[in-house]
């Protein structure tokens, strides 16, 4: 028969090596943790540039954590950069709606020369970090600031920190400010786009009750169903279709879709 003092070491050690365990554990994921933040400052500091599909993008601060992931992980814009790797010619033009941080705009510009490439971005925030993603790469494309739909006009536009949740729709966490609006089918016919980029976070559907692709022969486009819903992306799709744009499905996803004529 044990002893009620060999019972009661017993479980003592157990209790103490219980303890121990639970305390390395929470050592260890303190430490992951630091080590997950000198990366992230390594990455940013220490490496402020970096290079997608030939690209180059300065990463900062004034990228928030999620952009800056999606850039090191090459997911940023990946859809829209196949779709330019893949079927972008020599004898393009291009006019991308929605530059971003200018990552496809450079890219094509790389390709076919800044003359043959003129992009529009609404936020006012991003144009100095579009010029400056264009100066690293030795390019120079056509950039304006403003919205580009329906009419000729000032109308509100949401700022957002994210700014690909930026749009023309309310969300929460955004902020409104008054933009300068032209006309989509008055650049179309001044750029004579054979290959259209769009990506303006919900607005499409508006543009596409207003929009003539007669010259356009290529056309990337990404939608987004949870701000609009399943119908009016239907309806986007449909009216490409009618403008004999066949979807190439090797080159789409769920949201983004590739047509060519």
């Amino acid at each position: 028969m044990r002893s009620p003092i060999s019972v009661t070491l017993k479980a003592r050690y157990w209790v103490f090596r219980e303890r121990s365990i639970e305390s390395l554990c929470r050592k260890w994921s303190a430490l992951t943790r630091k080590v997950q933040i000198l990366e992230l400052w390594l990455r940013t500091f220490g490496k402020p540039v970096t290079t997608v599909d030939g690209v180059k993008v300065r990463l900062g601060f004034h990228l928030s954590r999620e952009i800056r992931r999606s850039i090191w992980s090459g997911e940023y814009e990946g859809p829209e950069r196949r779709m330019v790797l893949a079927k972008l010619s020599t004898d393009d033009v291009v006019m991308e709606l929605g530059a971003g941080i200018g990552l496809l705009s450079a890219l094509c510009a790389k390709r076919i020369g800044s003359s043959r490439v003129h992009t529009y971005e609404a936020n006012p925030a991003l144009i100095p970090y579009i010029r400056e993603t264009f100066a690293l790469n030795g390019v120079e494309p056509a950039l304006k600031n403003c919205l580009v739909g329906d009419h000729e006009g000032d109308t509100a536009f949401y700022l957002h920190r994210e700014f690909w949740a930026s749009s023309t729709l309310p969300v929460n966490g955004a902020r409104p400010i008054v933009l300068r609006m032209v006309d989509v089918n008055h650049e179309l016919q001044a750029v004579r786009p054979t290959f259209l980029i769009i990506d303006i976070e919900g607005g499409e559907y508006d543009l596409f009750q207003h929009i003539d692709l007669g010259g356009v022969r290529k056309l990337a486009i990404e939608t987004h169903p949870r701000v609009l819903g399943r119908d009016k992306v239907d309806f986007i799709k449909s009216t490409i279709g009618m403008n004999n744009l066949s979807l190439v499905e090797h080159l789409s996803t769920r949201r983004h879709f590739f047509f060519e004529r």
